[in-house]
């Protein structure tokens, strides 16, 4: 039996297997270089972009924001893009704390730390504990207070508004969301410092639940007198500082009699100098013409014949 060829394999050249390999490279270097042109042309917005939004003066913060808001927009971000353009534009009070939350983070976070105790105290208060864990309290926010506006003056190198500024950091830290804002930087309206309604809420947020009609009245009747309290309390407060006001006025008022009584004793001497000088200068006109008339008659005298 005669024996069968054995079949022959079929070889593919180097040649074509080169080609293909080549081909697959490209194909993929080409779709990495258009997923990397796709990436570079639609940049999303991000926090640094946001905190730079929040870093800038004022007088430019909406051309800044209207161009992330586009940018959010064109990057396929829309919720972000209407939620950029929603955005308010600072004040120049909520503008300088948000440069003190970049600058100093620190004394942010201590004036959060303060105002939590403070607010924590108000409500101690409320529930009958004593009075001496307010008044520390009030104190430790007064002294942070007091850091940051420190802190905003060098910051800021300008007069600013004091008033404006602690009543916005006291309602900042009077409500976690604003309290938040104020962490990162982020205000973009003045606040108030709370009311007694804020912290009688919040009292009856935090109240046990099951309590007994009786204790329920019990606690509420307490609630009142200690509300009564402080009211009398801060109508005492500016009763005082009504009277202080008076004291400065009065004060003020007789420093300006004082100072008007030798602002006209000194006109009064400026004139009378001022008539005795005129009075001078017309003896020493008269003296000068007296003394060209005795010249004169000098003069013909000599010219006379003896």
């Amino acid at each position: 039996m005669a024996g069968r060829s054995a079949p022959q394999s079929t070889r593919i050249p180097t040649s074509a297997v080169t080609q293909a390999v080549e081909c697959l490279v490209a194909t993929v270097l080409l779709g990495d270089v258009a997923l990397f042109l796709r990436d570079t042309t639609l940049v999303g917005v991000g926090e640094p972009q946001l905190d730079e939004l929040f870093g800038t003066e004022p007088a430019k913060f909406i051309a800044i924001r209207d161009k992330l808001a586009k940018q959010a927009k064109d990057a396929g971000q829309a919720d972000l893009a209407k939620e950029i353009a929603a955005l308010r534009k600072p004040t120049v009070v909520t503008w300088l704390i948000n440069q003190l939350a970049d600058h100093d983070p620190d004394v942010v976070a201590a004036l959060l730390k303060a105002g939590k105790r403070l607010n924590d105290a108000h409500r101690a208060v409320l529930r009958g504990s004593g009075g001496h864990v307010l008044r520390e309290a009030s104190e430790s926010w007064r002294a942070a207070v007091t850091h940051a506006l420190v802190r905003i003056r060098e910051l800021s190198n300008r007069p600013i508004d004091e008033p404006r500024i602690a009543a916005t950091l006291r309602g900042a830290v009077s409500d976690p969301e604003d309290a938040k804002l104020l962490q990162r930087g982020r205000l973009t309206q003045e606040l108030k410092p709370p009311g007694i309604e804020t912290v009688l809420s919040a009292v009856g947020e935090a109240r046990p639940q099951g309590s007994t009609g009786h204790a329920r009245r019990a606690a509420e009747a307490s609630t009142n007198r200690k509300t009564v309290s402080l009211e009398r309390q801060r109508k005492r407060e500016a009763a005082k500082k009504t009277r202080a006001l008076e004291r400065a006025a009065a004060k003020a008022r007789q420093e300006a009699e004082r100072a008007t009584e030798v602002a006209a004793r000194l006109e009064r001497r400026a004139k009378a100098t001022a008539d005795e000088a005129s009075a001078a200068r017309e003896k020493a006109v008269a003296a000068a013409r007296r003394a060209d008339d005795l010249a004169a008659q000098v003069e013909r005298l000599r010219r006379s014949p003896e």
